[in-house]
């Protein structure tokens, strides 16, 4: 029997302009820091080597998976999955950045830190946000409270 405290599910695609330009802002930044070799003064100074080239990888590999998502041609529901490793990826390295900017430059680091702090934080809320929003479909379906609705879809 379906629950009567179910809410219309809406889900929001990846493709909001904030989220991919910080998804291919990621990827850029992954890989001049790679292709130079040297990444930020503050990674290098509070960071082993092993963590610091794991860390560029990691910038570069969630900005990549994070818009394989987004774009992604398949179902929504795989699109989300694969956004969501992607962003979470990026949440993770973002919010090693923050803590290196924050233990390298204290005080002197609030603008910066505070932007990637601003980063971190909406990964890991569009990450909690897809995990919800898969759980409620899920959900949904397994009580029998889904409908195919006709959705207007942008010209290709």
């Amino acid at each position: 029997m379906p629950s009567r405290h179910l809410r219309p599910l809406q889900v929001a695609t990846g493709r909001n302009p904030f989220e991919v330009a910080i998804l291919t802002a990621a990827v850029l930044g992954g890989v001049t820091s790679l292709v130079r070799g040297v990444p930020p003064q503050s990674v290098l100074s509070t960071m082993s080597p092993l963590v610091q080239e794991l860390w560029q990888y990691e910038l570069l590999a969630g900005g990549v998976i994070g818009l394989v998502g987004v774009w992604w041609p398949g179902t929504l529901a795989a699109s989300l999955k694969v956004e969501r490793i992607g962003v979470g990826v990026l949440g993770a390295a973002t919010s090693m950045y923050a803590i290196a900017i924050a233990v390298a430059a204290g005080l002197a680091g609030v603008v910066a830190g505070s932007f990637v702090i601003a980063i971190a934080l909406s990964c890991w809320a569009r990450t909690f946000q897809i995990t919800r929003d898969i759980a409620r479909a899920v959900k949904a379906t397994r009580e029998g409270c889904t409908t195919d609705v006709t959705l207007l879809a942008e010209k290709r």
